[in-house]
């Protein structure tokens, strides 16, 4: 099942899996926020291409939104977790019951068969990075607090222990029973209260972060090395590793003419999903791994320069 080809010669801006039950698994490659490729997840096949063109009308209940938010639905019926236009990023649940639509000032989350719903923004907080499920919704500020929201009630803000600069790196998971948040730094795990039940302080740079869906996996791309590292989602202890353009090298190439990325090239998305398959960009590459072809760690080795406090040390 390992794959990796060359889509561009510039950078991706995201992947995302798409999965659902009885269908073939896609993976959505974004070259612009509105032009995506979408592969067949187990052997890299072009099943399409999509370019959109944004509705201009403000109202979200005309014609042309409606007829615009039909075509978020990719080849194997899933839908777009998160779509980008200039004025609003729409983000939608696996099963499309409820979207959030993120204007510049406002968050406004909209249910199957419900009116529009503002959600109310304690201090008018600025929101860098959102992450929607049913029921949750997470979000993290520019100065790093965590605001949680239920459907439409809002539950509160929280110190997490992230402090965030301008130019400082940061992503956001929330899986079925925890949220997990990363700076260069630490990845912090917080209840869905918004307790902080670990924090995980790392001895490398974190590039990027994200989970799997059910929370199994946590997975981290390094700033520096290149290396990514799988974590126990729960206990946040490394299992496996391996530099992502060794994975690169050693997958089978799906195209005649494609280029492996230079070493030095920093992770530009990065994926995972409940069974450990893995997706990944450097630049305009794409790479599928399984589990297999990491190296697993033992377990009494698990970086021991990372220091993991929990709410029971």
């Amino acid at each position: 099942m390992a794959w990796w080809l060359q889509l561009t010669q510039r950078s991706l801006q995201r992947l995302d899996m798409l999965i659902l039950p009885d269908a073939p698994a896609l993976l959505a490659a974004w070259q612009r926020s509105d032009r995506a490729s979408f592969y067949r997840l187990d052997t890299g096949s072009l099943i399409s291409e999509s370019e959109w063109t944004f509705p201009t009308d403000p109202d979200r209940t005309s014609e042309a939104w409606a007829a615009f938010l039909a075509t978020l639905k990719v080849p194997n019926s899933a839908f777009l977790p998160i779509v980008q236009t200039p004025a609003i990023t729409i983000y939608t649940t696996p099963t499309g019951q409820t979207r959030l639509f993120q204007t510049a000032t406002n968050l406004i989350i909209k249910s199957l068969d419900h009116p529009e719903v503002p959600l109310e923004i304690k201090s008018n907080a600025a929101f860098r990075l959102i992450h929607l499920t049913d029921p949750l919704l997470a979000a993290l500020d520019q100065k790093g607090k965590l605001h949680l929201y239920r459907q439409t009630r809002r539950i509160g803000t929280y110190d997490i222990g992230i402090k965030l600069k301008p130019d400082s790196l940061a992503d956001l998971a929330v899986t079925p029973t925890l949220i997990l948040v990363s700076d260069s730094t630490q990845i912090v795990q917080v209840s869905f209260t918004g307790k902080v039940m670990r924090q995980l302080k790392t001895h490398y740079v974190i590039a990027r972060m994200t989970a799997s869906p059910n929370g199994r996996y946590l997975i981290t791309s390094d700033l520096e090395t290149g290396v990514l590292r799988i974590y126990d989602g729960q206990t946040l202890q490394v299992s496996y590793q391996r530099f992502a353009i060794d994975l690169i090298s050693k997958a089978p190439k799906v195209q005649l003419l494609a280029d492996i990325p230079p070493e030095t090239m920093a992770l530009s998305a990065l994926t995972i999903d409940d069974q450990g398959t893995v997706a990944f960009a450097i630049s305009g590459v794409i790479c599928v791994a399984q589990l297999e072809e990491f190296d697993r760690l033992p377990s009494d080795q698990s970086d021991k320069s990372e220091n993991t406090r929990s709410e029971t040390s």
